[in-house]
């Protein structure tokens, strides 16, 4: 029994199997890249959020400005 388990490990095609993420696909694109493409449009979505705050933010100051000028 020993004899045909050390003959099977010593194989020359006999690995171990180990693979990088990055090789791991999924519908022919690597999964390391897909989650960088998540990752990049969830950081957009993010940006265009705090744009749109500041710009609110912005709008409410002037509103404010023009409301305590006109009460004055």
């Amino acid at each position: 029994m020993d004899e045909l388990l050390t003959a099977a490990h010593n194989r020359p095609d006999w690995r171990r199997i180990s693979m990088p993420s990055s090789l791991i696909y999924l519908n022919g694109r690597p999964v390391k890249g897909i989650m960088m493409m998540v990752m990049r449009a969830v950081m957009i979505v993010m940006l265009l959020l705090l744009l749109m705050m500041t710009t609110m933010m912005m709008v409410m100051t002037i509103m404010m400005m023009v409301l305590i000028m006109y009460v004055d």
